[in-house]
């Protein structure tokens, strides 16, 4: 009965492996886009204090009535944001909206890159259901990612107290890497850091007797089609200086990771 139960155990797994790789998870970049009327609290003059406060006070109620529209339609496809771990405004889905006045009663409300991560068989269904998608006066636009690059910085040093600011005792020249997929982008990222952690170790600095901080950064970005730019879909934060509305494909930053602690502890992990 034992053999027959591993036998059993044995198939399933190996059935369940073939299923994973025969439907291999994708990820799509998902943005949204819309125009929002309501008054700039800087187009008031600042002698009118109280008419300045009710403004800011609208455009806050306002944003957060764009975050609690477009809930939905990602509880429902289940997107995340892969990269920030909190916000102030929306505490489920970690929704980081993005905001500039494009007139005196006039707001451009976009949201920082989420991502719809899930399998091959429902790709199509996907894009074809969030794609252009309207909701409260704006619409989504999402694309597939079929490639992430990634740029990883780190800085090694020490805590000056005087100065209460990091003091560099290397910083390594920046890794940047291309990947097929984000998680491939991620494992591959892990990787380059532990081989800039053992390289650290076996330089002079490391025998220094000061307490050995690390510091750091790694910003993700992907390739999209020009029309995410044209049409306001990429917030200020997310666009590289060299895109072009000329260009089919511009580059879109996709997130930004950094951490700093301790050197014993990016070595215990």
């Amino acid at each position: 009965m034992f053999k027959k139960i591993v036998l059993f155990s044995g198939i399933f797994l190996s059935l369940s492996v073939f299923a994973q790789e025969e439907d291999p998870r994708v990820f799509v970049v998902m943005g949204y886009s819309a125009m929002v009327k309501v008054q700039n609290p800087e187009s008031i003059a600042s002698e009118e204090f109280q008419k300045r406060q009710e403004a800011q006070k609208r455009v806050g109620e306002r944003i957060l009535e764009k975050l609690r529209d477009i809930e939905g339609v990602l509880t429902d496809w289940e997107v995340q944001n892969q990269f920030y771990t909190s916000s102030p405004l929306s505490q489920h889905r970690n929704v980081i909206p993005y905001v500039s006045f494009t007139s005196e009663k006039e707001l451009h409300f976009t949201i920082r890159p989420m991502i719809w991560v899930g399998h091959k068989s429902r790709l199509a269904e996907a894009l074809q259901s969030l794609n252009g998608r309207e909701v409260s006066g704006g619409k989504f636009k999402v694309e597939e990612i079929k490639e992430v690059s990634y740029g990883l910085e780190v800085i090694f040093g020490f805590y000056n107290k005087d100065t209460k600011e990091l003091v560099p005792l290397w910083t390594p020249e920046i890794v940047m890497n291309k990947e097929e997929t984000l998680d491939l982008a991620f494992e591959e990222q892990k990787k380059s850091l532990k081989g800039i952690l053992t390289s650290y170790q076996e330089r002079p600095e490391a025998k220094l007797e000061v307490r050995h901080l690390v510091q750091t950064t790694s910003i993700y970005f992907t390739e999209v089609d020009a029309s995410w730019l044209e049409e306001g879909f990429i917030p200020e934060e997310e666009r590289f200086p060299q895109a072009s509305p000329s260009q089919e494909k511009i580059m879109m930053i996709l997130g930004l990771l950094q951490e700093a602690g301790e050197l014993g502890q990016f070595l215990n992990r």
